[in-house]
């Protein structure tokens, strides 16, 4: 009996302490998660501005050109093309590649989430390609020598492009074809070769001696503007034989 109450009250001192023992052991096994989860959820760093134009003009060069697009800290961007702004709004009909020709197009930057910063709000731009300029380099009077072969101006273009020539038996034609030429609403691949070709036009390159007044053109396409240059052309007398 004596042995039984030893064993209870042992017992009963035993149990308090351990329950408070592993108490404390959750107790601090809760502090450590507490202190481990602060640890891993750090907050994101707000999306870093963009700091780029949202409107934007380059001249078309034959070359892709991308949208310049930078942001306030150097983190990856991504720049997505549309044809409207109905199409971007419905984020459809995106252009697969960089553009290249000119127009105007409508750009959509994206700000992934990357290396701590969080994803930001896509922002719009607009985006124009304009005609590049053609530069016709010839000399303003020209000269060459009856031999009885067609004679013509010596002309190039900057950019490549090709050249025509129309020649005329006066002045006046020739301006005239040049006022024609100038005309804004005039259709760059043919109604400016219509008003050339009724304007007393030399049909061919001349063969007989004579003043001749020469207009250089490139008539215009989708990636480069109308350019003309006017040549006074003489062929003279045929060059003496020693």
């Amino acid at each position: 009996m004596v042995l039984l109450k030893f064993c209870r009250s042992l017992f009963k001192s035993l149990v308090p302490a351990v329950l408070s023992g592993v108490l404390l052991m959750d107790l601090a096994a809760c502090k450590t998660l507490d202190a481990d989860d602060g640890n891993s959820a750090k907050p994101l760093i707000p999306s870093p501005g963009i700091v780029s134009p949202l409107y934007q003009e380059v001249v078309y060069s034959g070359q892709p050109q991308p949208l310049e697009a930078r942001a306030e800290v150097d983190v990856p961007l991504e720049v997505i093309y549309y044809p409207s702004p109905t199409a971007r709004w419905f984020d459809e009909d995106r252009y697969d590649e960089v553009p290249v020709n000119t127009g105007v197009y409508y750009a959509k930057i994206r700000r992934p989430s990357w290396n701590g910063y969080a994803q930001g709000e896509d922002v719009e731009a607009e985006y124009h390609i304009k005609k590049a300029t053609v530069e016709i380099i010839a000399e303003g009077i020209q000269r060459a020598a009856y031999n009885g072969d067609p004679k013509r101006v010596v002309a190039s273009a900057e950019p490549d492009v090709p050249l025509s020539f129309s020649y005329y038996p006066n002045a006046n034609a020739a301006r005239a074809a040049i006022r024609a030429l100038a005309q804004p609403d005039a259709d760059a691949r043919s109604g400016v070769s219509a008003a050339l070709s009724g304007l007393r036009r030399v049909e061919r390159a001349p063969i007989e001696q004579g003043a001749y007044y020469v207009v250089v053109y490139f008539p215009g396409d989708d990636n480069h503007n109308l350019a003309y240059r006017e040549v006074v052309f003489t062929i003279g007398p045929p060059a003496r034989r020693n």
